[in-house]
């Protein structure tokens, strides 16, 4: 028995020394995952952050909120965000956006509310719609969103034809870019009786008045909304 012991015992060593070696494989993979994971969330110069933080004012709500399409690793749009005391959660801001945002409560903010006027006239199954909407803020530019619940057709941009229609029940986008303080004028027709809710955004290249200045990290990028106000009214009409 103590034969096959000492038999045994050169390759006990071997097993001893191959736990070992496999400890310190470990442990060197360990650090490189970790090293690897501290270089994913720093920002480089060859691997830089595009950032984003905006700001939505739904002034027929009474209420603000900062909001980012997403984090980044150098944790600047957290920042951002919870500048006014309020936690990022995922949520909608459709119909600006398909995708959830990262949106925060915040302090209202004193903007003048862009105009939005929608009348209708007719009888029957011919009903004409007019939309008048102007930047009242002096916005880069304006977005009108209507969803109908009618299709709406024969639409007109100040007069002139534009081509399409207004699908039923769905949100359709119409930007209007360096669009000024002048009225803009829409007029649709419709076959029978309706209803169609607008919302309206007035983008201004700043965020509001008392915001905090946040600078940016090294190797962080300003990007798309970042920057922005978003000036929000709504309006609906049944005819």
């Amino acid at each position: 028995m103590t034969n096959r012991l000492l038999a045994l015992a050169p390759l006990l060593w071997s097993l001893r020394r191959l736990q070992t070696v496999g400890m310190i494989i470990c442990a060197l993979g360990l650090g490189l995952f970790i090293a690897a994971a501290i270089f994913a969330r720093t920002p480089t110069a060859d691997n830089p952050d595009m950032v984003e933080a905006f700001y939505i004012a739904d002034l027929d709500k009474g209420r603000g909120d900062w909001v980012s399409a997403k984090l980044d690793r150098a944790g600047w749009v957290h920042r951002a965000l919870t500048q006014d005391g309020g936690t990022a959660k995922k949520g909608s801001i459709a119909p600006i956006s398909k995708e959830d945002h990262w949106i925060a409560p915040a302090k209202t903010a004193t903007f003048n509310r862009p105009q939005l006027l929608l009348t209708a006239g007719g009888a029957g199954n011919a009903y004409r719609l007019t939309l008048q909407a102007a930047n009242r803020n002096g916005g880069r530019f304006m977005r009108l969103y209507l969803k109908p619940s009618v299709e709406l057709r024969n639409i007109r941009i100040m007069d002139q034809v534009a081509p399409g229609t207004l699908k039923a029940g769905d949100w359709t986008p119409v930007t209007f870019h360096a669009s000024g303080a002048d009225t803009v004028r829409l007029t649709m027709d419709a076959a029978g009786k309706g209803r169609v809710e607008v919302q309206m955004i007035e983008l201004v290249d700043q965020w509001p008045r008392g915001s905090k200045v946040i600078p940016l990290p090294p190797h962080s990028i300003a990007y798309r909304r970042s920057g922005n106000s978003l000036i929000m009214a709504r309006t609906t009409l049944a005819w």
